[in-house]
């Protein structure tokens, strides 16, 4: 893990056992300071033209400072994206190094300083980081998240604020104060639908930003599109047994112009509504064979019913 050195304005070299740090959640704009661009002293120089990615680097190195923390952490400039095997790395370390920050500053450049937050129309409820798929994570991961407007005034902590993040995110407020996150303490179908309604420049990345809420680790294939998610999804299969993955639904439009999509979604979006499937509580399946997968497709142990109709149609009974 590479920091930002507050007291140099410079980058540390990698470490694995890193210092106390704060870390930095925002939206990435058309900016942004760059991996390249951190040369020792960086912080410390002034652009040529007003920057909106440089100068938020530069206000949350001073709000660690003025919080006592030495080290600093920004995914725009703290990774070498140029060099596949440390993005890959990063990307698998993501959550972990949220969940060890000492605190998360989350930055609203889109939040005015004067915004009522509690306001059920207020700007902070419509904010695009709200929107985004590797926030979801970072939300979740840190312990201790501050929330900021786009002048850098402090709105609030996500305890004191975990009333309206639960209405904007659909997210428990009991998981949002301090409760397991991930799976399998949370059921799949669940972690998916906080996620179903969020975006990623990227196709593939609103797949991989999920690794660490569903504990995890893939290789990055960047080109892959939709098929990161199914990935994702096989690898869940042969991790748990957690038949919560099977509880998707397709609109009626696109399930009748894709009637053939198989056991897993090709989407995220599908599980919008499933928040309600949660982990079994009362009873498990002692006799069931462990899911396979195969090229000719997933062979997995359910119970059917018939729906007792001329359609022929069989119904699948869920453990969740």
């Amino acid at each position: 893990m590479r920091l930002i050195d507050n007291l140099a304005a410079a980058l540390k070299p990698p470490t694995a056992r890193p210092p106390r740090y704060a870390i930095l959640s925002h939206t990435w704009g058309e900016d942004e300071l760059s991996f390249g661009e951190a040369q020792p002293g960086f912080l410390r120089a002034t652009p040529s033209s007003p920057r909106p990615g440089w100068d938020k680097v530069v206000m949350a190195r001073k709000m660690a400072l003025d919080h006592g923390y030495d080290f600093l952490w920004v995914d725009t400039c703290c990774i070498d994206k140029t060099n596949s095997t440390e993005l890959s790395e990063a990307i698998n370390s993501m959550f972990k190094w949220y969940a060890e920050a000492e605190v998360c500053y989350v930055y609203l450049c889109d939040v005015p300083d004067d915004d009522d937050i509690r306001h059920r129309h207020s700007q902070f409820r419509r904010s695009r980081w709200f929107d985004r798929g590797w926030t979801l994570q970072e939300l979740l991961a840190s312990r201790e998240v501050h929330f900021y407007s786009k002048g850098w005034k402090f709105l609030g902590t996500k305890a004191e604020l975990s009333d309206a993040i639960e209405d904007i995110t659909g997210i428990p407020s009991d998981v949002l104060v301090g409760g397991d996150c991930r799976v399998p303490a949370r059921s799949i179908a669940e972690v998916f639908s906080w996620a179903s309604r969020r975006e990623t420049t990227l196709e593939e990345d609103l797949a991989y930003s999920l690794l660490g809420l569903l504990d995890i680790n893939m290789t990055l294939i960047y080109g892959e599109g939709s098929r990161a998610f199914i990935r994702v999804q096989e690898e869940l299969l042969r991790t748990y047994e957690d038949e919560s993955i099977f509880a998707w639904e397709a609109p009626p439009n696109e399930a009748l112009s894709q009637p053939t999509s198989g056991l897993l979604s090709p989407t995220l979006a599908y599980f919008e509504a499933s928040h309600r499937f949660l982990k079994p509580r009362i009873w498990t399946r002692l006799d069931t064979n462990p899911v396979t997968i195969t090229s000719q497709g997933i062979g997995v142990d359910l119970q059917l019913l018939s729906d007792d109709s001329a359609s022929g149609q069989w119904l699948a009974l869920l453990n969740c």
